[in-house]
């Protein structure tokens, strides 16, 4: 049986479940924040389509956990060994949290907390890139 990632008998490069998991992911989570761009600047120009956006969020969303909990499993991460992961998974459930309150039952903007939830967002994807809690600024 050949390896994730190895050639073929002719030469060809073989199919990668891992690779292009990982790359459906991060194309994923790039999408999630432009909705949610999308969303607070509509909602701060007063669209009345932004509530209409929650099924495609939710999809994004449900998309985005199943592949990270596919890649969680597929590369045997662990929050408790990887600590990267532990502080991005906090940093999930407190964006999401923050996210709620800025884009709100109001239907208003929320400046503080919209700015809060991107950078959560931030570090999320900063922690994805450099699997790092600190970001890689402290060595």
């Amino acid at each position: 049986m050949a390896k994730l990632g190895a050639s073929n008998h002719r030469g060809g490069a073989m199919y990668s479940y891992n690779q292009q998991m990982s790359e459906i992911h991060a194309l994923l989570a790039w999408s999630f924040i432009a909705l949610f761009l999308i969303r607070g600047l509509a909602l701060r120009l007063g669209a009345s389509w932004v509530p209409d956006m929650l099924v495609l969020v939710f999809g994004a969303l449900v998309l985005l956990i199943v592949t990270g909990l596919s890649l969680w499993v597929l590369r045997y991460h662990n929050p408790l060994r990887d600590t990267w992961l532990l502080a991005k998974l906090l940093a999930f459930a407190g964006y999401g949290f923050i996210a709620h309150r800025a884009l709100g039952q109001e239907g208003h903007l929320r400046l503080p907390e919209y700015v809060a939830a991107l950078l959560l967002l931030a570090y999320i994807m900063g922690a994805s890139y450099t699997r790092s809690a600190a970001l890689g600024l402290l060595g």
